[in-house]
């Protein structure tokens, strides 16, 4: 798992929908020169790839590239006790090496009305949240643990149905 060892608390990304990449989040500037790429799920019906800066550290980019996983309920008002920051994390490069990082974690997701929660592996309680606008990013002490889309409009959560089906109750 991508560990955190600071955040950047200026922040500002965009994040978009469609129906063939599900959800993207980006960091300007983007592309940035040799990132780091970050992968997890099964790899196949599963995908979703972070991209870290790889002279900084800073995450530049989170998709979720492909989705045939499980959903799982999970109340995000549970968090809601959890210390929250704005900002941006900053990924410990010491322990991914070379540019591209495969590690294989089932990919758990609950959509439902205006807001999606992505966990990797099993759902966990957060002790962190870092927010970037309507994008958070959930740790479990240092641990990136999953990342949460927030105030999804219509349009965006009838893209999500038509990407990666699922409830959206």
């Amino acid at each position: 798992m991508l560990e955190m060892v600071s955040f950047n608390p200026k922040c500002s990304g965009r994040l978009s929908f469609d129906q063939f990449v599900p959800i993207s989040f980006r960091v300007p500037p983007y592309p940035r020169p040799d990132p780091i790429i970050w992968r997890t799920g099964d790899l196949q019906r599963n995908l979703f790839e972070i991209q870290i800066d790889s002279s900084t550290g800073e995450v530049c980019s989170a998709t979720l590239i492909i989705f045939a996983g499980k959903f799982e309920p999970y109340d995000s008002a549970s968090h809601s006790n959890v210390e929250s920051t704005c900002g941006l994390p900053i990924i410990e490069l010491s322990k991914l090496s070379g540019g591209l990082v495969d590690e294989v974690h089932e990919l758990v997701l609950n959509k439902q009305a205006s807001e999606l929660w992505l966990f990797f592996g099993s759902v966990q309680s957060p002790t962190r949240l870092l927010k970037c606008g309507r994008t958070h990013f959930l740790f479990c002490k240092k641990k990136l643990i999953g990342m949460g889309f927030t105030e999804l409009n219509a349009q965006e959560t009838a893209l999500l149905g038509e990407s990666i089906g699922g409830s959206t109750e």
